[in-house]
C-alpha cells in the first residue's frame, strides 16, 4: 500500500487465501484522499510447512491517472 494508507482486507481462511478490501476498508491521509483513489486491492497468501508467501496488488488513480503497485515476498521459519 502507498504511504499514509492502511487497508483492512477480508477473505476465506485457509492455506491458500485471496483477500480483498471492501470500499470502506481503506483509511488514507488527507493528501491521499484529495489526490488519489483506491480502485482495487488484492492479496494472495500461501502457507506451507515452514513458509508463508504473499503477493499483493494495489490499483490506484493518482491525479486522474492509473497507477498499479505490486509487492511480494516469502518468509521462511528458521529452526534453532
Amino acid at each position: 500500500m502507498p504511504r499514509a494508507t492502511c487497508v483492512v482486507a477480508e477473505g476465506k481462511a485457509g492455506s491458500k487465501m485471496t483477500l480483498t478490501a471492501p470500499a470502506n476498508g481503506v483509511a488514507e491521509s488527507s493528501y491521499m484522499t484529495k489526490n488519489a483513489k483506491k480502485v482495487g486491492f488484492t492479496m494472495n497468501i500461501e502457507i506451507s510447512d515452514n513458509k508463508l508467501s504473499y503477493s499483493q496488488v494495489t490499483n490506484l488513480e493518482i491525479y486522474a491517472k492509473p497507477f498499479g503497485h505490486t509487492d511480494l515476498g516469502t518468509l521462511v521459519k528458521v529452526e534453532k
